[in-house]
């Protein structure tokens, strides 16, 4: 039985599946490639993001040390 690779998911699905666009097994290693910048890219903004957090409290204590 040949199995067929689930491109959304990155799940290895059975020939004929029903809830999974059928792809062949040998693009495979790009489609985990893709998986993996966009999981890197989601790391990415949630770093910058807490670092602007921090930045924002930093600022708004300095701020707020100013006015008393």
């Amino acid at each position: 039985m040949s199995q067929f690779y689930c491109s959304t998911s990155g799940r290895i699905c059975k020939e004929f599946s029903q809830n999974c666009p059928v792809r062949p097994l040998h693009p495979a290693l790009l489609w985990e490639l893709t998986d993996l910048v966009v999981a890197l890219m989601t790391i990415l903004n949630i770093v910058v993001l807490l670092i602007r957090t921090s930045d924002i409290i930093v600022e708004t204590r300095r701020y707020l040390g100013q006015e008393h």
